[in-house]
């Protein structure tokens, strides 16, 4: 027993020393990472690598203004291709999106709405892969507060962007003006992940009212009775349009319009 604890003893210093260094090998091998730029090709940013680095890959870009990104890509196999992991990172290299999965192949691809910047892909685990991140301009018209409302018309198409990186108390407003007894009706075309929220706030609606709560959708909307769920005609005076985010998550663009009956 006694020399059991005297190897004990003399081993503690060794059994330390080899446990320290398998966790800094371990933080070593995981804050490992690499970065790249992706070249500007035919409209979309792209990055090709044939059988090299497998950890973590910072792809970067920028983007000149506000508008909707879309990223995909593909794992290559000498057998075909496959999904693979996508996160989008600010200009500091922090995660703005969960981690989610993309297949070129396979036509799933992410949507987002983004902001003037610089942003990276951050993926890894891949030895052969293609990664591309298209990107469009749309002007982002919403005011950040109700007495700075963009004022809009009647049939006008009016564009907004929810970003990437941005409070989720945020949104986006908007501004019309109703003749007596006119019905509303909104026109309203999402690109989005995750749900997004339309309300009206006014004469009719002091409280505020939903118009719609959607995704990846189009459609007519308008402010019904309850009972009925007809049109109904407002009150003389200036509504206020508030767009939001429903989930916490969500992001992507959206276009809307007004028509009045």
């Amino acid at each position: 027993m006694r020399q059991e604890k005297k190897i004990r003893r003399r081993l503690m210093p060794l059994l330390l020393l080899t446990m320290l260094l398998s966790v800094l090998f371990g933080m070593n091998a995981m804050a490992a990472s690499k970065t790249v730029t992706m070249k500007k090709s035919s409209g979309a940013y792209v990055y090709q690598q044939n059988r090299g680095y497998t950890g973590t890959i910072y792809h970067k870009f920028t983007v000149p203004t506000s508008g909707v990104l879309a990223v995909s890509g593909n794992k290559v196999y000498s057998w075909g291709r496959g999904s693979m992991d996508v996160t989008v990172c600010n200009s500091k290299k922090k995660a703005l999106t969960y981690r989610e999965s993309v297949n070129a192949s396979g036509d799933r691809y992410l949507t987002y709405g983004i902001q003037k910047g610089t942003y990276y892909l951050k993926t890894s685990g891949n030895a052969s892969y293609i990664l591309a991140a298209g990107f469009q301009k749309m002007a982002d018209r919403g005011a950040a507060s109700k007495s700075k409302a963009y004022a809009i018309s009647q049939k006008k198409i009016i564009t907004g962007v929810i970003p990437i990186g941005e409070s989720s108390n945020k949104a986006d407003w908007f501004k019309i003006k109703i003749g007596r007894n006119k019905k509303l009706y909104v026109d309203i075309d999402s690109k989005c992940s995750g749900k997004i929220r339309f309300q009206l706030y006014g004469p009719s609606a002091r409280n505020g009212c939903t118009i719609a709560t959607l995704a990846n959708s189009e459609g007519t909307y308008y402010i019904g009775n309850a009972r009925t769920r007809k049109p109904i005609g407002l009150k003389a005076g200036t509504y206020y349009i508030k767009v939001s985010r429903a989930a916490k998550s969500a992001t992507g663009v959206y276009s809307f319009r007004c028509k009045l009956k």
